[in-house]
């Protein structure tokens, strides 16, 4: 069977419940933002076809998810300049796989214990801006909204102040019931020893439709 955007998909959310689920079991063995990100990723080409790979008939081919994928718009982290960021995790779109540079169908971003106002800080900065910082949030809605990216996931994981897990879970209800920003998916998990996990999905209804939700758990 061809691969297609909703195989993509399912495997993808997929992907993230079993990322949640390992999290909260295994939590000593997840070190930083880096943990979540290679377990999503380990996950992800385990799902996809073929080990994550796409091979075109010329002998070439690509990996269908990537690491380090790069964004259009420019971001300012550190000095006087801006420059392209990347985003933790992106899979090509499967209807560009034998370009030459596939676009992303959707694109990661993983974070542990951030700060509510730093990933929003910069989330409704104009396309032609080259000044945000490079928040998770920030660079999926800015991407989604300026430059066409399908979906965007962000993946944020609390292990130490439940609060400000629910900070940034009201905030980004508040911020996504009036940004027209379809396809932005924001997963809050707050997992520390001792209490019963809470989850919270911030989402629209993706690309194409309007409105907006909150699912917890």
């Amino acid at each position: 069977m061809k691969l297609n955007r909703e195989m993509v998909v399912r495997v993808a959310e997929a992907s993230i419940i079993e990322t949640i689920e390992a999290f909260v079991r295994f939590r000593p063995g997840f070190h930083g933002d880096t943990g979540i990100r290679d377990y999503l990723y380990h996950r992800l080409m385990t799902g996809l076809p073929n080990g994550g790979t796409h091979t075109r008939p010329d002998g070439g081919g690509t990996l269908l998810a990537q690491a380090e994928w790069y964004t259009v718009l420019k971001y300012r982290n550190t000095g006087s300049g801006s420059s392209r960021g990347r985003f933790d995790v992106g899979i090509a779109d499967p209807e560009e796989l034998d370009s030459a540079v596939p676009r992303p169908l959707m694109t990661f971003e993983c974070g542990r214990n951030k700060y509510a106002s730093v990933l929003l800080g910069d989330v409704d900065a104009a396309a032609e801006h080259e000044g945000p910082a490079p928040a998770d949030m920030t660079k999926l809605a800015r991407e989604i909204k300026h430059a066409g990216l399908p979906l965007g996931y962000a993946l944020e994981f609390y292990d130490e102040d439940h609060w400000e897990a629910e900070r940034l879970a009201d905030r980004v209800r508040e911020w996504i019931s009036t940004s027209q920003c379809d396809g932005l998916r924001v997963v809050v998990l707050s997992c520390r020893g001792g209490e019963k996990p809470s989850l919270t999905l911030c989402r629209n209804r993706g690309p194409g439709s309007s409105g907006s939700g909150s699912e917890s758990n």
